[in-house]
């Protein structure tokens, strides 16, 4: 079972851990994750991420299950999916897209299309947050405004600041 953590340093304010399982971009080494679009099937992206959820959840140190820089619609839905065979994680999950504009994930995707077709699908209630990662910071306000489809749902954002960032579009770095 997941659990909530006290911070040491202010107790009425509880602390969670995010347990992050980054895209299947991030383990090809070639930018994928900026790009999406792998070219692999469902079973491919499962056979990825299945091992990562488990590991996770068997340390019971994790509050959330936090799938970071998904950059295509084809593996959120796998991820969603193949949560099923983790009871335990329902309503402990967050999905941060990465995005190459104020309008688009990384494989070109419409973001709120993405975010509401996920929501319409999981109707078992494991995800609790959606939000963007590894994306300009000039693209936050017009991608989190207006996208959460229910009150109870945690909009959460952590841009680039001071990293290098991959440009999906042309395969650039820049210094944000």
């Amino acid at each position: 079972p997941m659990h909530t953590h006290t911070h040491v340093w202010d107790r009425k304010r509880p602390l969670y851990v995010a347990g992050s399982c980054g895209p299947y971009g991030a383990y090809t080494a070639d930018g994928g994750e900026y790009r999406g679009n792998y070219g692999v099937s469902d079973e491919t992206l499962a056979n990825f991420h299945r091992p990562r959820i488990s590991a996770l959840l068997q340390t019971n140190c994790v509050d959330v299950l936090l799938f970071e820089t998904i950059p295509d619609p084809q593996e959120a839905k796998v991820i969603l999916s193949l949560l099923r065979e983790f009871p335990d994680a329902r309503g402990h999950v967050w999905l941060s897209f990465s995005c190459r504009s104020g309008e688009q994930i990384n494989n070109g995707a419409n973001y709120r299309e993405c975010v509401t077709d996920l929501l319409k699908a999981d109707v078992e209630r494991y995800i609790t947050g959606v939000g963007v990662n590894c994306t300009p910071p000039h693209h936050a306000h017009t991608l989190m405004c207006g996208t959460s489809t229910t009150d109870s749902l945690a909009d959460h954002l952590h841009t680039h600041t001071g990293r290098t960032v991959c440009d999906g579009l042309s395969d650039t770095h820049t210094h944000t």
